[in-house]
């Protein structure tokens, strides 16, 4: 065809084809791209694909910042877990190659990792003490530990990014963590300051809380929080399908006691087939205790059965 419109970058696109601009891989591979701050030769550095930003101290163009003021959006994995990486060859400093095996949940290896080492992170061999062993770290592990962080600048919330906190900085992390939660508030509600420990030659971290969020930060930063942006930056996978299919769980004790409703039914039905002979002798139930206990026996017995029966279905609802 010879009307064709020669193929250019997208930033000369036609007009008439705008509506099918996009910076996402339509075919997979890509996921969500998202700015990830480098900690390289303890020096704050914005990567953004292709593209480095050294972060520099107000009013100065090249002399590197020592700290960053930062809102902490969200965290991933949760609690005592942490992201797994690890390089068949050793990890080089600043490279972007991909790992050959990698988790973001701390559980199990990603589906797309290029050489998963074992089924389950607690199994593998890469993730046992001194697998990683050097000089200066004999317990060190071949697999690094991390936490993923979503944070943003203070002054700017809507650009959330990754930092990921190494192994050696997650106990200052911790000691962060429990600094606010005996204050009773979230890390999202206040502004912390990122520094260098320059006590260790390697790039550790400091966590400071430098005060609380304005009411305007706040209702952006709650926004901010749910979008997938974030939930990409901290490796969490859930979708709103995941959450759905556990409502019917929810429900389960309806038909539990639905079920109680149909076996209770027979139970008077069969106490009125019995009265009849006992009631046919009423003079020995006056001069002997059998025909007493017989006439008084279905009752508890029958309770009792029924009372098992409930407690057993009951455990069954339960486990299943």
């Amino acid at each position: 065809m010879s009307n064709i419109i020669p193929f250019t970058e997208a930033g000369t696109l036609p007009a008439h084809l705008r509506a099918f601009t996009t910076d996402v891989n339509e075919f997979g591979g890509g996921g969500i791209a998202y700015p990830v701050i480098s900690l390289k030769g303890k020096v704050f550095t914005v990567v953004r694909g292709k593209e480095k930003t050294l972060i520099t101290k107000p009013g100065s163009d090249d002399e590197p910042a020592t700290s960053l003021e930062l809102v902490i959006l969200d965290v991933g994995p949760k609690g005592n877990l942490y992201a797994k990486t690890f390089y068949a060859n050793g990890y080089v400093e600043g490279s972007s190659a991909k790992p050959d095996c990698y988790s973001d949940d701390g559980v199990s290896p990603a589906p797309d990792a290029a050489n998963k080492q074992a089924s389950k992170c607690a199994l593998c061999p890469q993730n046992a003490v001194g697998s990683g062993a050097t000089s200066q770290n004999p317990k060190a592990k071949a697999c690094r530990s991390s936490k993923l962080l979503a944070v943003a600048p203070a002054g700017k919330i809507s650009d959330p990014m990754l930092l990921r906190v190494p192994g050696g900085s997650t106990k200052a992390l911790r000691e962060y963590g429990d600094f606010l939660a005996n204050r009773g508030v979230k890390a999202a509600a206040v502004v912390t300051k990122v520094g260098f420990d320059y006590t260790v030659a390697h790039p550790a971290l400091t966590f400071k809380a430098i005060g609380f969020v304005t009411p305007e930060m706040a209702a952006e930063i709650q926004q901010v929080r749910e979008t997938p942006l974030v939930k990409a930056i901290i490796g969490d996978k859930t979708t709103l399908a995941d959450v759905e299919v556990e409502e019917p769980f929810d429900a389960e004790p309806v038909p539990a006691a639905t079920h109680k409703e149909e076996v209770a039914e027979p139970v008077p039905a069969k106490a009125k087939t019995k009265p009849a002979p006992v009631e046919a002798r009423p003079a020995k139930t006056e001069t002997g205790d059998a025909p007493v206990t017989k006439k008084s026996k279905p009752a508890p017995v029958e309770v009792d059965a029924d009372d098992d029966l409930e407690s057993a279905l009951d455990a069954l609802d339960f486990d299943d």
